[in-house]
């Protein structure tokens, strides 16, 4: 029965969690009695509860993605227990998670404890949804708990004044609750051999999972909550394999192990219908981590959060160029998530829509000015969201690239310092390999109050490999140039960040004027 398997996994995520905590105080910091806790305890766990799989060894994916998801369901009780100040509340989050995963609490980061409390959070708020579906089963004048509520209360904090953010967050947040459900189904679905047999295990779990969502959308017309189901359903696919990619990465500790992990997400992606490549997968699951991790973070903190999720994805194979695009990616689909919660209410103006965008835009991608150049990618994009249009990733035949520097202020003199090193780095490989690369200037912005000069390189006609050689060479002359004279000695404007990689735009699938290069 594929309701028990689901079941059963999840009560031994919820049991091990207490077995990592008792098995880590035993311990005592002992590092052999340490790593037993999270090897041999773990597998004997997996094996109990993955049925019918007796001569099945558990690899280290299996491991660490059960450890994880103990410290989810630690974070689930916290979230739904804790009644004291929020900073309280995240310390212990902090110490029972690190117990639950076999770490230290110091090896834990700000964002790994605002994301376990923001996923403990939705937990509590699905589980308030499930326990609805049920209860109304029984009486459909049932009363509810609001999943919503119970989101922010496991979060710790206030939900936004002005009704109309208020709405918008809601909306944005049932949606993520939905898709929660389905990535919990889909997680163990997609252990199946193959798609027909998964799609089974998830016809199987529809009427469950219809339920609990209908709770969560019960005010919307049946043909917008479609349009929902539908994008929800894509991109938990997505992200359920994008998270298991990630997590192979993270453990991965050779060339071999890291190609056996490309080979694995590409049959799991198979199994799951998914028709893009493995490359699109892991940078819409990267962008997504990106954007999860610096809003659940307070605004002051929003740079250092930032870094800490760039060394997460770096640890799983991303390259520190990358970085720039994935960020990119990030801010206007976040923006472009608002945008369509915002506009799902028809009595919310077209400005009160734009100023809650262009704020989410400015939360993720840390720059206040941004929206102008923007402001059309993130509708377009918002309303294939809000219409439940399928959106692919579209590569152009030019390589972005983003300078961030040390200095607090823009200067014409710095961009065209840029200009020349880029062009340098252009023409030394179009010798061999284009026939045009010209280099356009895109600007600057403040970045966290830092300066970032913008430009794009023109690359027509280079296949994968070469434009990510483009790419490394461009990152290549600009990292830690600078930019600005010599004065007393002092180096000004030094390039800190030199971000590079292959433009890309989210699209909707049937939009032909989206993702061409100009």
């Amino acid at each position: 029965d594929n309701l028990l398997e689901m079941d059963a996994k999840e009560a031994m995520h919820r049991e091990l969690g207490d077995k990592m905590k008792a098995c880590m105080e035993s311990a005592g910091g002992n590092d052999t009695k340490v790593e037993a806790c999270k090897t041999t305890m773990v597998k004997e766990g997996l094996k109990q509860a993955t049925l019918g799989k007796t001569d099945w060894e558990p690899s280290a994916t299996d491991i660490d993605m059960a450890l994880k998801k103990a410290a989810e369901k630690k974070a689930e009780e916290i979230a739904k227990d804790c009644q004291g100040a929020r900073d309280a509340c995240m310390e212990k989050l902090k110490e029972e998670a690190a117990k639950a995963m076999g770490k230290k609490k110091e090896d834990l980061t700000d964002v790994d404890v605002e994301l376990l409390n923001k996923k403990g959070a939705m937990d509590a708020a699905k589980a308030a949804a499930e326990a609805c579906f049920e209860a109304k089963k029984d009486g459909a004048d049932a009363t509810c708990e609001d999943p919503f509520e119970k989101f922010m209360e496991g979060r710790k904090e206030e939900a936004p004044k002005d009704a109309a953010e208020r709405d918008a967050l809601e909306k944005k947040m049932k949606v993520e609750f939905a898709k929660d459900m389905q990535k919990d189904a889909m997680s163990s679905c997609f252990e199946k051999d193959s798609k027909a047999a998964a799609d089974t295990c998830l016809a199987n779990l529809n009427d469950q999972l219809a339920g609990a969502a209908g709770t969560l959308f019960d005010n919307v017309e049946a043909a917008d909550v479609q349009k929902k189901m539908k994008r929800v359903k894509e991109e938990a696919s997505r992200e359920v394999v994008g998270e298991l990619f990630h997590v192979c990465m993270k453990a991965a500790t050779s060339e071999v192990e890291e190609e056996t992990c490309k080979a694995d997400m590409t049959k799991k992606a198979a199994v799951a219908g998914l028709t893009e490549d493995a490359d699109d997968v892991a940078m819409r699951y990267r962008g997504k981590s990106v954007a999860d991790s610096v809003t659940a973070c307070n605004a002051t903190k929003r740079a250092e959060c930032e870094s800490q999720v760039k060394e997460e994805l770096k640890q799983a194979g991303m390259k520190d160029r990358e970085f720039g695009m994935v960020k990119k990616l990030a801010a206007v689909k976040a923006a472009a998530e608002t945008w369509a919660s915002c506009k799902e209410n028809a009595t919310n103006t077209d400005e009160t829509c734009v100023t809650l965008a262009s704020a989410e835009l400015a939360s993720v991608s840390g720059a206040a000015d941004g929206w102008d150049d923007k402001a059309e990618e993130v509708k377009k994009l918002g309303e294939a969201l809000l219409n439940g249009i399928t959106t692919v990733l579209r590569k152009l035949e030019k390589v972005d690239v983003d300078a961030g520097t040390s200095g607090s202020n823009c200067s014409d003199a710095e961009l065209a310092a840029v200009k020349t090193k880029l062009e340098a780095g252009a023409q030394a490989f179009a010798a061999a390999n284009l026939s045009d690369a010209t280099v356009d200037l895109r600007g600057c912005s403040l970045v966290d109050s830092k300066a970032q000069y913008m430009a794009s390189v023109l690359a027509k006609g280079l296949n994968a490999t070469q434009m990510a050689l483009l790419a490394d060479k461009l990152a290549e002359v600009l990292d830690g140039t600078d930019l600005a004279a010599r004065r007393l000695g002092r180096r000004l404007a030094v390039v800190t960040d030199a971000y590079a990689d292959q433009a890309v735009q989210e699209c909707a699938e049937n939009d032909a004027t989206c993702g061409v290069t100009t």
